[in-house]
C-alpha cells in the first residue's frame, strides 16, 4: 500500500525514470524490512539513508545496496548515507530523494515528520505516529496544510491484511 503514494509514471514520464527514489531515515530491523518489502513490490529505489549509529548504517548499507542491485539500481552514493542527530536534515534537503520511511524510534515520528512534508518529500511512516495527544496535533496540522499535495501515509496497513480481516470477522461473530 505504501506505492500508491504517488505514480511515479505520472511523475516521471517513462518507466526507465519512473522509480521512486527513497531516502530511509532509521536503519535499524523495522526500517530494513519495511524498505526491503517496498523495493521488491515496487518500482523504487535506496537513494539515501540516516542515522544516528554507525554499526545500523553499516548493516542497512550493505542490505539496502542488495535490494538495489536485485533490481539494477546503482548502490547508495556514499555521500548520501547521513550519520548523527542532524543525519535526517541532510537526507531531506537532498534532491533525489523523492519520499522518505521514516522508521526511527516512536517519539521522533512527529519531528520527522514535520521536516519531511515542509522539505516537500512524500512520507511513509510507521505507527504510531506519536506518542501523545500533542503530537497528534501536531500531526493533524500537517495534514491539513498539505491539503492533497503531498502524500503521507501511516504504517497500519497491516490491518487490511486478509488473516486480520478474518481474525475480526471472527471475533466479531462471536467465535
Amino acid at each position: 500500500s505504501a506505492f500508491r503514494i504517488i505514480k511515479p509514471n505520472l511523475v516521471f514520464g517513462t518507466k526507465v525514470n519512473s522509480a521512486i527514489r527513497f531516502g530511509v531515515i532509521g536503519c535499524g530491523n523495522r526500517g530494513t524490512a519495511v524498505i526491503g518489502s517496498m523495493t521488491q513490490n515496487a518500482n523504487a529505489s535506496i537513494v539515501a539513508m540516516a542515522d544516528l549509529f554507525t554499526d545500523k548504517l553499516q548493516k542497512a548499507e550493505a542490505d539496502f545496496n542488495q535490494l538495489n542491485a536485485a533490481k539494477n539500481f546503482a548502490a547508495i552514493k556514499r555521500n548520501n548515507i547521513y550519520k548523527g542527530s542532524k543525519a535526517y536534515m541532510r537526507l531531506l534537503e537532498n534532491k533525489d530523494v523523492d519520499a522518505v520511511l521514516i522508521s526511527s524510534p516512536a517519539y521522533s515520528h512527529v519531528g520527522f515528520l514535520e521536516a519531511a512534508v515542509a522539505a516537500g518529500k512524500h512520507v511513509y511512516c510507521e505507527k504510531p505516529v506519536a506518542t501523545d495527544v500533542e503530537g497528534i496535533r501536531r500531526v493533524m496540522e500537517v495534514g491539513e496544510k498539505i491539503n492533497g499535495k503531498q502524500s503521507v501515509a501511516i504504517g497500519f496497513q497491516i490491518r487490511h491484511a486478509t488473516a486480520y480481516k478474518e481474525m475480526v470477522t471472527r471475533i466479531q461473530r462471536g467465535d
